[in-house]
C-alpha cells in the first residue's frame, strides 16, 4: 500500500462506542464542518450548539445519524446522559481532558 492509499485510509471517521446506563450507543468522530459550526454557534447558544453537534454524531448501527434536533436538546439538558457523550465527541478532537 502506498504513502496516500495509507493516508486516505485515515480519513475513514472513527465510531466510538459508549455505555449509558448499560445501553450501549455509538458517537461518529464530527467532520471538521461539524467542528466548525459548534464553534460558530457556541458562543451565542453553547446548549444548542452541543446539541447540533449531538445530532450529527451519534448513529444507529448503519453509521446513520438517528437523532433530531429535538432530541438532542433533551438529552443536552440530562448531564448523565450527555456527559458521556460530550467525552466521546472531545477525545475523538483529539482534545485532552484536563486533570
Amino acid at each position: 500500500m502506498n504513502m496516500r492509499s495509507r493516508l486516505m485510509a485515515l480519513t475513514v471517521r472513527r465510531i466510538t462506542d459508549i455505555t449509558i446506563e448499560g445501553e450501549v450507543f455509538r458517537v461518529r468522530e464530527p467532520t471538521a464542518g461539524d467542528v466548525q459550526a459548534f464553534v460558530a454557534a457556541r458562543e451565542a447558544d453553547a446548549r444548542g450548539a452541543m446539541a447540533s453537534l449531538m445530532a450529527a454524531c451519534m448513529v444507529d448501527e448503519d453509521g446513520e445519524p438517528f437523532l433530531t434536533d429535538e432530541d438532542a436538546l433533551a438529552i443536552a439538558d440530562v448531564p448523565r446522559l450527555a456527559t458521556p457523550i460530550v467525552d466521546a465527541l472531545t477525545t475523538a478532537m483529539g482534545a485532552q481532558k484536563k486533570g
